[in-house]
């Protein structure tokens, strides 16, 4: 298994199929998202923001290999989750502005990196 540690294929097991699910049904129900109401938000961030914690607490890892995606992901779900709870109004008047173009092309890139963390863990 190299230098790469087993937590990071445990947490690509984990965040692959994840972000794959996630980014599937968000694009297939995007049409939900300007119905929205700031508690959803803020809930979301909730579960955002102990996602990213956990990852980060767990996968704090800075190199140049494919696990770095892990740590990025946990960064990411800890600044957009904390972001949803301080400010849920703004964050929702920011999703009902995005174009659906630039939602799908967003929801592609997250979807590609399940996908990767996908191989990475199952091949």
């Amino acid at each position: 298994m190299s230098t790469i540690s087993l937590t990071s294929y445990n947490l690509a097991r984990l965040l692959g199929p994840t972000l794959t699910m996630v980014t599937m049904t968000e694009a297939l129900n995007s049409h939900i998202w300007p119905t929205n109401t700031a508690p959803v938000v803020y809930l979301n961030g909730t579960i955002l923001f102990v996602a990213g914690l956990s990852i980060i607490h767990n996968h704090n890892i800075w190199t140049i290999q494919w696990p770095i995606l892990i740590t990025l992901v946990g960064w990411g779900a800890l600044g957009v989750g904390g972001a949803r709870m301080l400010w849920p109004e703004r964050m929702l008047g920011a999703i009902r502005k995005t174009e659906q173009g630039q939602f799908l092309g967003l929801t592609g890139l997250l979807g590609a990196a399940g996908g990767f963390l996908c191989w990475k863990a199952y091949a």
